[in-house]
């Protein structure tokens, strides 16, 4: 590495504890900073607290740029410390950047999956021909990394006082893999050792004797412009892990931003006070809506939404927008229906019932938000209808109130109409009797809850009740879902369409006494994937040296809270050839208010429905 210009990257920032930079990050909106996901205050130093340093050159120039306490982390729901994938953090500020210290420079996050363009650049450049270099190499584009990590791969880690940069170029994921592997050292024993857990949420670069190193984790990659102020650099990677440092047959490993900007995006837009245009955030200002329930008929391909909202003791907190969902590939918020910001309630509204009517276009996805600006909870109801006449009325979303476990926001999917393109049917049975049931199916993707019953009574002569929920449609893409089944049902069963056609069969179970966790396979996605029998152990590039070392990964999930796919997968129609592993019984999540008597979690069952 060599030093950085001053100035010359104004959006790269330092996390500092007690004074000590331990990991870089990457400015992209004046109260927004990305960075690696091992970089989390609960993964790093047992939970430390820390300060975001910016627009500090020289770290120990103590009395140059400003450091700002973090208000909220938002980790990748679907981080994983053992492989390392997912490899985000999204560090929400308590106050904006100063344009003193940030020259008012955000970086544009890479929204294209092209960009940058891999080649097959090795260390050395290649010595075959006349001109010095290999007939078949493909240069990928020129890469700059950045950040204040140890510049000395020879010693012990001594992390830069100044910021220092280097070029690297990137490779695609399958010369990464062919071109990686060695002995190293891992724990104590010397293994050979590959970089065959890529993933699509990854990228390769490296160059001759020079690259990230301990210190630099989630420090920016930018594809960089033509103006020195860095206002037209792109953000395409950040910091992640790899075998030690600019060794030949290990490139660097970096997270790849354009395969998670939708998840990127939609953060920064829910946390963000002022997100850069770029981002395309739907304006959150008060839509007028129908102060009182109108019953006339409903126009062509319209319905009408009866939204009730029961605010808690500190209404002042408390926001949601209803905006437009795609129902495409990387689809995110489009256009704000209805929104109520945070500030719109007053203290004089604690416990006050409020109903809004909003119409909306009939057969359409949409996602309604629900934020707590202090994140210690939202203890009120919110209940979304379509609302009709008598019993033509259906409930589109119930939220019961939600702990500080879930942070400042919570989202829900829904589709408004009869004819979602793809469906599930959930079947459970009861005692024959008024029984309180709870479910929750949730996308892994993009954290958005699908469906919520929250120990909801039912009651059906044959004991038999079918719920059928719309999920996202083929034209999304492979998705992953979790079902989590909570107190009520002595049995279910899970199906993908309408059992009473052609449904497929996903899951039934009649446990009541343990949590068990469930892999359902589907078509491996078109980039490389990791390999379930990978024993390697990379290691994450952490603060001074110390190692946040990766054991024995494994694809099915660490934890009984959180499982997650075997990324390896076929089709659905295998859909019965289930990787089944059971675990130790789960508690009622925490992330709801209302729970402590209710019976252990029966199920947790996570699968993939293939685009295929």
């Amino acid at each position: 590495m060599v030093l950085a210009a001053s100035r010359r990257y104004p959006y790269a920032v330092s996390l500092m504890h007690a004074g000590e930079h331990f990991c870089g990050g990457a400015l992209i909106a004046p109260d927004v900073v990305i960075t690696a996901g091992h970089c989390h205050s609960q993964n790093s130093l047992y939970g430390m607290t820390y300060d975001v340093v910016i627009g500090r050159h020289d770290l120990d120039m103590t009395w140059t740029g400003e450091s700002i306490p973090f208000d909220e982390e938002v980790l990748h729901p679907r981080y994983d410390d053992d492989t390392v994938d997912n490899d985000f953090n999204i560090v929400v500020l308590t106050t904006a950047a100063s344009t003193r210290s940030s020259g008012g420079v955000y970086l544009r996050v890479n929204d294209d999956d092209s960009v940058p363009v891999g080649g097959s650049l090795p260390p050395g450049g290649g010595e075959d021909d006349d001109d010095g270099r290999d007939d078949d190499v493909v240069v990928g584009d020129a890469l700059t990394v950045v950040g204040w990590g140890d510049t000395d791969r020879s010693e012990a880690v001594d992390v830069s006082d100044v910021l220092m940069e280097t070029r690297v170029y990137p490779m695609t994921n399958e010369r990464c893999v062919s071109d990686s592997g060695g002995y190293v050292d891992v724990g104590g024993a010397v293994v050979f050792e590959g970089y065959d857990d890529l993933t699509e949420n990854m990228l390769c670069a490296r160059a001759a004797d020079t690259d990230a190193c301990q210190g630099d984790s989630g420090g920016p990659l930018v594809k960089k412009g033509n103006d020195e102020s860095g206002v037209d650099d792109i953000l395409v990677g950040l910091v992640s892990w790899g075998y030690g440092c600019a060794e030949t047959s290990f490139p660097g490993v970096y997270s790849r931003v354009s395969a998670q900007y939708a998840w990127i995006r939609r953060t920064v837009c829910s946390r963000s006070r002022d997100p850069p245009q770029w981002y395309n955030c739907p304006t959150l200002s008060p839509v007028p809506a129908t102060p009182s329930p109108s019953r006339s008929p409903m126009p062509h391909s319209k319905q009408q939404l009866l939204i009730t909202i029961e605010l808690d003791d500190y209404p002042t907190e408390t926001g949601w927008v209803l905006s437009t969902l795609s129902d495409e590939v990387g689809g995110v918020f489009e256009e704000v229906i209805y929104a109520k910001p945070i500030g719109s309630y007053v203290v004089s509204d604690a416990g006050k019932v409020v109903l809004y009517q909003v119409l909306v276009d009939s057969e359409t996805w949409y996602n309604l938000t629900i934020y707590d600006s202090a994140g210690n909870g939202f203890a009120g109801t919110l209940n979304v209808d379509l609302d009709g006449v008598g019993f033509e009325s259906r409930s589109l979303v119930k939220e019961p109130g939600f702990t500080e476990v879930s942070g400042k926001a919570v989202s829900y999917a829904m589709y408004v109409g009869e004819s979602p393109r793809q469906f599930l049917t959930l079947n459970f049975l009861i005692n024959f009797e008024a029984k309180g049931v709870a479910y929750e199916l949730r996308n892994d993707d993009d954290d958005i809850i699908f469906a919520l019953s929250w120990y909801e009574a039912y009651y059906s002569p044959s004991g038999l009740e079918s719920v059928k929920i719309p999920v996202y449609g083929p034209a999304r893409g492979d998705r992953s879902y979790t079902l989590r089944l909570w107190d009520g049902a002595l049995s279910y069963e899970l199906y993908l369409g309408d059992p009473n056609t052609d449904g497929t069969l996903l899951k039934s179970g009649t446990e009541t006494d343990e949590a068990l966790q469930f892999a359902i396979e589907g078509n491996p996605p078109p980039a490389l994937t990791p390999s379930v029998f990978s024993v390697s152990s990379p290691s994450s590039f952490s603060p001074n040296g110390q190692s946040f070392a990766v054991e024995n990964p494994t694809l099915i999930g660490k934890n009984n809270d959180q499982p997650t796919m075997d990324d390896t997968t076929t089709t659905t129609d295998n859909i019965n050839d289930i990787v089944a592993a059971a675990s130790d019984a789960s508690s009622t999540p925490a992330s709801r208010v209302f729970c402590g008597w209710h019976a252990i979690a029966i199920a947790a069952l996570s699968f993939l429905i293939s685009s295929a």
